[in-house]
């Protein structure tokens, strides 16, 4: 019974970790919600078999050079003491969980294809969208219109709220294409 039931967080782990690709570029709501899930899952499937081999994974040893430079940093933010340490709280130590919880999840081959399956169709279906938003000028997930620059000529924005979140987000899936 306890295998079974760590199979199954185990694989809602996985699929939360899908749908929180899928969301990066429509939701940021459906983003945290799969956040939120995945950080449940992790905690039970860590509490039915305590496994932690994944952390000593020498990639690692870098991530926490970056948190330990984060928080000498906040030392030099003076009047902005608060607001660095609520940054590195919650915004660095989210994004740190996600770098541990996909390092656990997506642990063989099978799992890093379908990941990587899952990133390229919501990828195509983004540059579709903004394909459609050049030639129809409003894009088809959020309605948003083509943004006007200075010099007359339009700029793609698909779901994202400016043109440079869409190039940011398909530098990377060029760069995970190549």
């Amino acid at each position: 019974m306890k295998e079974r039931l760590f199979r199954f967080f185990d694989r809602a782990l996985e699929y939360s970790l899908y749908g929180l690709v899928f969301f990066i570029p429509i939701s940021k709501a459906g983003v945290e919600s799969c956040v939120g899930f995945v950080l449940l899952f992790f905690i039970i499937k860590k509490a039915l078999r305590p496994d932690f081999e994944f952390i000593k994974n020498k990639t690692n040893i870098f991530l926490l050079l970056f948190v330990i430079f984060c928080g000498l940093s906040i030392l030099n933010s003076g009047p902005y003491a608060a607001k660095s340490f609520k940054a590195l709280s919650f915004k660095w130590l989210e994004y740190i969980g996600i770098f541990l919880f996909v390092q656990d999840a997506l642990s063989d081959h099978k799992r890093i294809k379908r990941a990587v399956s899952n990133m390229l169709f919501v990828s195509g279906l983004i540059a579709l969208d903004a394909i459609l938003q050049r030639f129809s000028g409003r894009d088809l997930l959020r309605g948003r219109e083509l943004v006007q620059l200075i010099n007359g000529m339009p700029a793609v924005t698909g779901p994202f709220n400016h043109y440079n979140d869409l190039a940011s987000y398909l530098i990377v899936i060029i760069a995970l294409l190549i």
